[in-house]
């Protein structure tokens, strides 16, 4: 789903929850660029105006754009990562409740038929280390 999408001198950005594409035209020749949200570790303006992307695992992406443009992006960029982190973090309380709810439901017997286990002491194994 494309939420927006921002162009400048010398780049368009399609920006969506699930991917974000830079499409960068040098000359007559494009460049095409795909992004996930979730792999975006920070957004900065460098000093020369252009707009810098740190991306886990990858090398940097630096937008030339001016420093209007660059104040846009990184607005629409933060909006987005921020939505994307929400909804991560309510999926994962969600699969967490739901855990909880099952383990409780075997410990009381509130099923039908008998399980028979014991229930081991919850665990977040989707808890992820700071960045």
């Amino acid at each position: 789903m494309l939420l927006e999408r921002i162009g400048g001198a010398f780049f368009t950005a399609e920006i969506g929850h699930e991917k974000i594409v830079f499409i960068f035209r040098r000359g007559v020749k494009t460049e095409r660029h795909e992004v996930g949200p979730a792999d975006i570790q920070s957004v900065s303006i460098e000093p020369d105006g252009s707009t810098k992307l740190s991306i886990k695992l990858h090398r940097d992406l630096n937008v030339p754009s001016t420093q209007a443009e660059s104040m846009t992006l990184k607005n629409v960029l933060d909006r987005v990562l921020e939505e994307v982190k929400a909804v991560e973090l309510r999926r994962k309380e969600a699969a967490r409740e739901l855990r909880v709810e099952i383990a409780t439901k075997r410990t009381t017997g509130s099923t039908k038929g008998t399980w028979g286990t014991k229930v081991l002491p919850e665990r977040d194994y989707e808890k992820l280390p700071d960045d």
